[in-house]
């Protein structure tokens, strides 16, 4: 064996005291001239690491969604004043409207209206056009100074009359209805004009 085969043998070995041989723990406690094998029936344990059991993740619980504020309009019944110089048809409207749960407020001529108006603050008006000490035409009109509100007007014709009808329309009636009064169109026009109201929109319709 040469001086160079013998250095780096010794360099090997020097090697794998630092690092320690591959079979080394097998090695380890076997007796001389095992080999480092190990005896028929020896039962070798591999020690795992303790497994910590699984942690449960608590349920998240889930935020409802914000639900809208609702409006004084939506959540208590529609305050409706009617206004005709004539009971039978304050009566048939009343019963019309109270099938819908809207609550009524009643008047015999314009100047009463205003005062209803001043005291009660209804969501909408139904009025006449023809009546005696305050026509229907002179009660809008003034019933824009009433508290400073824009109260929705439907006007009531015996006779589709378009002159008569436009001139209530300029002076912001949302609709109107024809004498005789057909309960289905009642409701119709009462429910489109109180929609209106929620949405916060105008809705004026034309005379046909």
């Amino acid at each position: 064996m040469t001086k160079e085969h013998e250095h780096t043998s010794a360099e090997e070995e020097k090697l794998l005291e630092q690092k320690g041989s591959p079979e080394e723990p097998l090695r380890k406690g076997a007796p001389e001239g095992s080999h480092g094998e190990i005896p028929a029936g020896t039962v070798v344990r591999q020690e795992s690491p303790e497994e910590s059991p699984p942690q449960e993740t608590p349920p998240v619980a889930a935020t409802p969604p914000a639900k809208p504020k609702p409006s004084a309009l939506s959540t208590a019944p529609p305050k409706i004043l009617v206004v005709d110089d004539t009971s039978i048809s304050r009566v048939i409207l009343r019963n019309i409207l109270t099938r819908m749960g809207a609550k009524i407020v009643e008047a015999s001529n314009g100047q009463e209206a205003l005062w209803e108006m001043e005291k009660t603050s209804p969501d909408l008006v139904i009025t006449d056009l023809s009546m005696p000490v305050m026509d229907g035409f002179t009660m809008m009109d003034k019933a824009k100074n009433v508290k400073g509100e824009n109260i929705p007007v439907i006007v009531v014709s015996v006779y589709a009359d378009k002159e008569r009808l436009v001139r209530a329309v300029r002076l912001g009636a949302v609709d109107y209805i024809v004498k005789p009064f057909e309960q289905e169109t009642v409701l119709k026009k009462v429910q489109n004009a109180l929609k209106n109201i929620r949405e916060n929109k105008t809705g004026i319709l034309p005379p046909g």
